[in-house]
């Protein structure tokens, strides 16, 4: 499936700026380890280890999407945007947002921080 380029209707955030990093990518053994390692100062029984990802369209995720994005996109894409500083003390309602992630998948969790905020 190749990417949609669609025109953008949100003429106030066609300048906005956009910070690109290289992010680290970690070996799935090493991330195993990284992991056993943070939740044994936790818990006295841990078990990490490496699985298929289910289908996330299923119960009782029920996304929107399947997990397997990268069959669809050249390059999986992370994008955070907004977080706790435009939330607290108030949500910043003028903050204005643009994400433009062709083919991309989104999770929107600042909804939920609204609701734990009221």
């Amino acid at each position: 499936m190749a990417n949609k380029t669609t025109e953008n209707t949100f003429p106030k955030t066609a300048n906005l700026p956009v910070e690109s990093r290289d992010l680290l990518q970690p070996s799935l053994e090493e991330l195993v380890q990284v992991l056993k390692d943070g939740f044994s100062k936790n818990f006295s029984n841990v078990d990490v280890e490496v699985v298929d990802c289910p289908d996330l369209r299923e119960k009782p995720w029920t996304l929107a999407a399947s997990a397997y994005v990268h069959e669809f996109v050249a390059e999986p894409e992370i994008a955070d945007v907004g977080g706790p500083p435009y939330l607290i003390p108030l949500p910043n309602l003028s903050k204005q947002n643009n994400v433009d992630l062709p083919g991309g998948f989104v999770i929107e969790q600042e909804l939920e921080a609204v609701n734990l905020l009221e």
